[in-house]
């Protein structure tokens, strides 16, 4: 067993992690703690940097037969809780239903090794309860799953993590059990989750590749890969297998140290997780920041000349939580989100995107963890789920995409041609954030019409549009689409 550790979180409160005797409730505590942590890291750490200028004007032109079609549509799934177990209020049936409503093509969940492999149990003993209710889900939504094979298992030696020959072994084993558990659902999975990040240090992410014994090090996250990817491979041979799923790291360091090691040998994709709801500088929690981020990376690992590498954004999401130092308002969880995912759709080595999370898990407004949902605990919308669900039926509605990026604070998305005769230019326009104000111009009698995203339509001013962090939507009749775009700060 594994002893209790704390963290102090962003609210000022003692986090507790694994706790002996109760997996399930250590998996989700020591997800809390981490959680937690990093934000009280991030707000002490992190730096910030600002761009822009006042009334910048740029020209653009969007043509409607040359918006690029993506290779794959893009997945966009959405995390769930049943996996891990506890009281989050997730039923099967009412969670399936949401999922299908929204549109989302993947839902994300753990296969937890304590739950699988259990002391005083058979090794071919049937998982418990909450694996069923997976189960059952999964077989409701209907839709890809993308599972973690992950997570502590206290009652096997050497497994805290897996990094001894003994553990290996052990986890190996179980990946086999879990993955042939689920394969009928035609999954994707993932190898562990934020391997980079543990409660047990301060701060919670390992800076570059991590000494060994550091249990955070990228070293003995490429054995795990080693040893688990072969057994996923032959066990389910058709599902695609990502690597990395890396939490905050500082300048990508720890994920570029496993890309170089190897790790994409024989993987479908790299997957990390966005999140900076907590960053010292509230303009940066910001999709624009994220966006920023997820560019260096695929920069970083491109600087030599190689190809892209195939990226999966397994977890993206903003709390909205009003009783601690990280507030994030409802409509801009909303706004970030759609930002986020039209940026993703347009971006062709962004293969899915991930949101955290379907709902609420709790109730309390000083909980961090608690209000990631895109629904409430007992599942009244909020403006998030309006957004996601309108960005989800227009990416899957278009038959190409463009992104140009006018201004470091505002984006304009092509999507596709407009539906109707004679052809048009759909387009998608925002600015970072409600302080950084933008206006879309069109030459003198262009019939253009608007609405926001989730919102009614929008009166033209003078031949234009104003642009704030809510998308626009806005559709081009004709073939050609010339317009002027403008930031003001």
């Amino acid at each position: 067993m594994r002893s209790r550790w704390g963290a102090t979180g962003a609210t000022g409160a003692t986090v507790v992690g694994l706790t002996a005797g109760d997996p399930s409730g250590g998996i989700r505590n020591r997800a809390r703690g981490w959680r937690a942590a990093c934000a009280a890291a991030v707000l002490a750490l992190l730096g910030a940097t600002s761009h822009g200028a006042a009334n910048e004007r740029r020209q653009l032109t969007f043509e409607a037969q040359t918006a690029t079609p993506r290779p794959d549509p893009m997945i966009i799934g959405v995390g769930v809780h049943f996996g891990i177990g506890g009281t989050y209020n997730y039923d099967p049936r009412r969670a399936a239903d949401l999922v299908r409503d929204m549109g989302f093509t993947s839902v994300r969940d753990d296969l937890v090794w304590s739950l699988f492999v259990r002391s005083g149990v058979h090794p071919n003993a049937s998982p418990p309860p909450q694996i069923w209710r997976l189960y059952r889900f999964l077989g409701l939504a209907g839709v890809k799953p993308l599972l973690i094979i992950g997570h502590d298992n206290p009652v096997i030696e050497g497994a805290t993590p897996p990094m001894t020959t003994e553990g290996l072994k052990a986890f190996g084993d179980f990946a086999a059990k879990a993955s042939d558990f689920v394969a009928r659902f035609d999954p994707m999975f993932e190898i562990w989750n934020e391997w980079n990040l543990s409660g047990q240090f301060n701060p919670p992410w390992v800076i570059g590749a991590g000494q060994q014994g550091d249990p955070r090090a990228a070293r003995d996250y490429l054995n795990l890969v080693r040893t688990t990817l072969p057994v996923l491979n032959k066990v389910v041979p058709a599902a695609p297998v990502l690597v990395g799923v890396s939490g905050y790291d500082e300048d990508w360091l720890w994920t570029r140290a496993i890309v170089d090691g190897g790790v994409m040998r024989g993987a479908q994709g790299l997957s990390i997780h966005v999140s900076n709801h907590c960053h010292p500088t509230i303009s940066k929690r910001t999709a624009t920041e994220a966006i920023d981020r997820v560019e260096e990376l695929q920069r970083a690992l491109t600087a030599n000349g190689a190809p892209p590498v195939p990226v999966y954004v397994s977890e993206v999401g903003w709390p909205t939580a009003p009783l601690t130092p990280c507030v994030i308002a409802p409509q801009q969880q909303a706004d970030y989100l759609a930002q986020f995912l039209f940026w993703a759709a347009a971006t062709p080595w962004i293969k899915g995107s991930w949101v955290y999370q379907l709902k609420d898990q709790g109730t309390r407004p000083n909980d961090l963890d608690d209000n990631f949902g895109i629904v409430g605990f007992d599942y009244q919308p909020k403006p998030a789920a309006c957004a996601v669900r309108e960005v989800i039926r227009l990416v899957k509605g278009s038959s190409g995409f463009r992104v140009e990026r006018p201004f470091p604070d505002m984006f304009v998305v092509q999507l596709g041609s407009a539906p109707g005769e004679g052809g048009s230019v759909r387009l998608a326009a925002w600015t970072t954030a409600s302080s950084t104000k933008g206006r879309i111009a069109f030459p003198a009698g262009t019939k253009a019409s608007a609405a926001r995203l989730c919102g009614g339509p929008q009166a033209a001013e003078a031949d234009g549009f104003s642009i704030g962090p809510q998308p626009m939507i806005i559709d081009v009749p004709g073939a050609t689409a010339a317009l002027e775009a403008t930031l003001d700060r």
